[in-house]
């Protein structure tokens, strides 16, 4: 198991906060990960997200796991604000537009 210590913007009560967070992965490949799950410490709380062998459901699976009032703020792979980390209802994926604003609270 590899891990890796990521700066993540998260929004607590309507601030931006950077919290570092723990992701832990398995790498098969230059490019190719699995048993990835996120780790993080947030509001006196221990949060470990459910395994995903895709980064993005894995960014998905931590947002579900953090407690009400907390979000991701933006997209780690590209940093823009308006990343979706529940994906859409229908199909279940995840996106980030960069001319779209997605409100959260």
């Amino acid at each position: 198991m590899k891990v890796d210590t990521l700066n993540v913007h998260y929004i607590i009560d309507g601030k931006i906060t950077v919290i570092p967070t723990k992701m832990v992965y398995e790498q098969l490949d230059k490019d190719e990960y699995q048993n990835i799950h996120f780790e993080v410490h947030v509001i006196n709380k221990y949060i470990h997200s459910t395994l995903s062998n895709s980064v993005e459901y894995a960014v998905k699976l931590l947002q579900k796991k953090l407690p009400d009032k907390i979000a991701i703020a933006c997209c780690q792979s590209c940093q823009h604000g308006n990343f979706n980390p529940f994906g859409d209802y229908e199909d279940n994926w995840v996106w980030s537009f960069l001319l779209w604003l997605v409100s959260f609270m």
